[in-house]
């Protein structure tokens, strides 16, 4: 599991689960909460200024014929509820950051 520490606030932690569920705390790890996403994140990119805003971005296939995923291509997702609500804003990305 991978951790995440938010610039924008030292006490906000993102901890990167699996199978659509990710946990955040607001207080170094005392009380922690599931976030659910319909996807399955490969990464998260806190905001560096506002802790509510996260980029994250999902693996996609190459083409519809292809079972695997390509490489480079991602789809990005984007909350600005703390990852409480998600809404998908680029398909095919190659790289994202704020």
């Amino acid at each position: 599991m991978k951790i995440y520490t938010s610039e924008a606030d030292s006490k906000y932690l993102l901890f990167h689960g699996t199978h659509g569920i990710s946990y955040i705390s607001e207080d170094c790890g005392a009380n922690i909460r599931a976030i659910e996403h319909q996807e399955d994140f490969i990464d998260f990119k806190l905001n560096p200024i506002d802790k509510n805003y996260i980029l994250a971005s999902v693996k996609v296939k190459c083409d519809d014929s292809s079972p695997e995923f390509c490489p480079y291509l991602t789809d990005l997702y984007y909350s600005e509820k703390m990852g409480f609500h998600w809404i998908k804003i680029q398909s095919s990305v190659i790289e994202y950051a704020w």
